[in-house]
């Protein structure tokens, strides 16, 4: 079981990526990869991938459209890191 909950995770931290990557596109992610932090999970949203509310709407309506969820509008005002969105979406999908 604790396979399955690691390939769970890992699917859909790259599937938040994949959203993020979308949004902000190569460039900001390229300098976190220059830089020498690669980029994490506890990567803000605001100061490290400049994103505001609006993004984070659009990602949050992106994985539900994808993973057929629905994320409440409360818990999306707490997003402040990557790992927030990640830790959400696992929650929901259980």
């Amino acid at each position: 079981m604790n396979d399955i909950n690691h390939l769970f995770r890992s699917t859909t931290r790259q599937l938040v990526y994949s959203i993020i990557d979308g949004l902000v596109g190569k460039e900001i992610l390229a300098n976190e990869l220059t830089s020498e932090k690669a980029p994490d999970d506890n990567m803000t949203l605001e100061d490290d991938l400049r994103l505001d509310y609006l993004d984070r709407i659009m990602i949050c309506r992106k994985l539900e459209e994808g993973l057929k969820i629905d994320i409440p509008n409360d818990s999306i005002k707490e997003f402040n890191t990557v790992n927030d969105i990640i830790e959400c979406v696992e929650s929901l999908v259980k």
